[in-house]
């Protein structure tokens, strides 16, 4: 397998109007990296990042490569077809250097865990869920250094089934990325939320695909401080009749952090009553730091509800002197404040304790940026 050793070698492009906002310039620096830990050593203690009572199937990966000790057997392989369509760029890559492919099951809550220690990481993740049934997955990617995971999920759901994707992106540095390919089939559904953290740069980009009745959700929040660069890319695509879609994101930027999206609802001939949404919110808690948002639609059919939104502010001086004449001091007022805000795009997630485990992870990426 040969993997890319130079940043020329991945061809990244240089004027593309879905790249104006990324910089992977840190890629370069994890390519001529090398792990730090063994190849085959066991896994190092993941105990702070595993999801509290979690009771299903567990994977671990270390800088790209599985690790037995730990894992629940039988969730992966090593031989899948080269299938890249519906991916970018990173996503192809992904596929073409990957070292194993991970396959989810259905009615079953499966935890990956992938921790980087520094060079280039390419995972291969594949949920296809089968008519009427529901398939869970939460992954969490920890680490740091010079470092680079790159992530292709390919997601399929059958007719009326349900994939439920929760990420959390808490690396200490260093370079992630995603890439997405989603096909949503008739009355299925398919709901994502992500919490992106202390990386360095992220770059989270997805293209679903949507049938008749179909529903998608794809919320998440960014949380950037220092120099950090954390950009969302998203396509969500309706080809079916009485489809549902939307995608809530927030984010919070501090010193000289930017934080993007680039998201757009597109409505084919044909995809009548179709309802779809883009809510993307963002709070600044310096004004040095930068958030750019643009929403986009393409509507080719006339019975449809679509709406998009941005905004970009501050916190409210009003709730502030709210909280101010109720005793709350300013520093704990402005906590509140901010913490409601990323709280709204976990609101989509079902359970209870995971919603929670999102909401601490938010809180820490907060407390790492003010």
């Amino acid at each position: 397998m040969n993997l890319p050793a130079r940043l020329d070698d991945i061809g990244l492009p240089t004027r593309h109007e879905d790249w104006r906002w990324s910089d992977l310039s840190a890629i370069e620096t994890a390519l001529t990296s090398a792990p730090t830990r063994p190849a085959n050593d066991a896994a190092p203690d993941l105990r702070p990042w595993m999801v509290p009572e979690h009771d299903g199937p567990l994977l671990i990966f270390v800088d790209g490569r599985y690790v037995e000790q730990g894992s629940t057997p039988g969730y992966v392989k090593t031989a899948m077809a080269a299938d890249v369509d519906g991916h970018g760029l990173l996503g192809k890559l992904a596929r073409a250097h990957r070292t194993v492919a991970v396959t989810a099951k259905p009615g079953e809550r499966l935890h990956i865990i992938h921790f980087a220690s520094g060079g280039q990481a390419h995972l291969d993740l594949v949920y296809d869920c089968p008519a009427g049934e529901t398939m869970r997955v939460i992954e969490t990617y920890v680490g740091g250094g010079d470092c680079w995971t790159n992530v292709a999920v390919t997601a399929s759901a059958g007719e009326g089934g349900r994939i439920r994707r929760a990420v959390r992106v808490l690396q200490d540095g260093g370079v992630w990325t995603e890439s997405v390919a989603g096909t949503v089939g008739t009355a299925a559904h398919y709901g994502s939320v992500s919490m992106l953290g202390s990386v360095a740069s992220a770059r989270s980009e997805y293209a679903l695909v949507l049938g008749d009745d179909a529903d998608a959700r794809v919320d998440g929040t960014m949380v950037g401080g220092g120099r950090q660069i954390l950009d969302i890319v998203g396509r969500v695509r309706h080809e079916g009749v009485g489809g549902t879609s939307g995608q809530t994101w927030r984010a919070v930027a501090a010193n000289k952090a930017q934080a993007s999206f680039a998201g757009r609802i597109e409505v084919a001939r044909g995809a009548q009553r179709t309802d779809a949404n883009e809510d993307i919110k963002a709070l600044l808690l310096d004004r040095t730091a930068t958030v750019n948002a643009k929403p986009e639609l393409e509507i080719f059919a006339d019975d449809v509800k679509c709406a998009h939104g941005a905004t970009v502010g501050e916190l409210d001086r009003n709730a502030l002197f709210y909280l101010a004449s109720r005793g709350v001091p300013e520093d704990a007022a402005k906590t509140l404040l901010t913490e409601a805000f990323v709280a709204d795009a976990f609101e989509a997630v079902e359970n209870a304790e995971l919603r929670d485990l999102l909401g601490n992870d938010a809180r820490a990426a907060l407390e790492a940026v003010r």
